[in-house]
């Protein structure tokens, strides 16, 4: 505690007589102050016999298990004592994609950071991407430009065949393969594997009778 200044009494007949009592300020705390990973705190210039909590309000951070906002008492040492809350990152909702791409982002905490590529049957265009996982709750990056690759079209050969919807597939895409003009009226859908081939059954065109 500190005073402005001391005061002085006499003890006369009997009483205390003098200036009046001293005005007596609480110290201030400066040290121990709650800190760790994701803690914040109302803690600043509190003095002797004062109160503050502690909690994991950082952006970002939530409490870990078992654990809540904390009190902290402001001592005369000029020390605060309390117990520091336990706090963790929180997690990121898992990126779901469409199944042209490759990523590692499932299970990350805020700060953490994951890859994003292209699946088997694609490729980049452009640039890979790295994202992070933000203080929301959600990943913070540009997804990348994956182009499926090319299929060949090996059914141009056959003269009973319309096939000329294959040409130029990419991975995933499909197309009608039909029996030409003089041939029974078959079709089959035929899909552009990842591994650069046609995948399906050619229909089976019979020339019609005369």
């Amino acid at each position: 505690m500190v005073e402005s200044a001391p005061a002085v009494f006499v003890c006369k007949d009997s009483a205390l007589e003098g200036a009046s009592l001293p005005t007596c300020l609480g110290k201030t705390c400066n040290y121990s102050l709650p800190s760790g990973l994701g803690v914040s705190h109302n803690c600043d210039s509190k003095s002797t016999g004062q109160t503050c909590e502690a909690s994991c309000g950082q952006a970002g951070y939530t409490y870990a298990s078992n654990s809540n906002q904390q009190q902290f008492t402001c001592l005369g040492s000029g020390i605060f004592q309390g117990t520091t809350p336990s706090c963790e990152a929180i997690l990121c909702t898992d990126l779901e994609l469409s199944n042209r791409f490759f990523h590692n982002c499932k299970g990350k905490r805020y700060g953490e950071t994951c890859g994003v590529s292209c699946a088997t049957g694609y490729h980049l265009s452009g640039w890979g991407a790295q994202l992070a996982c933000s203080a929301d709750g959600t990943y913070a990056g540009e997804i990348p430009n994956c182009v499926g690759n090319p299929c060949a079209n090996p059914l141009t050969a056959d003269l009973m065949l319309d096939s000329e919807q294959c040409n130029a597939l990419t991975t995933g895409q499909s197309c009608t393969v039909a029996c030409k003009s003089g041939f029974s009226a078959n079709s089959s859908t035929m899909t552009c594997d990842g591994t650069g081939f046609l995948l399906g059954t050619a229909p089976q065109c019979n020339p019609l009778t005369c």
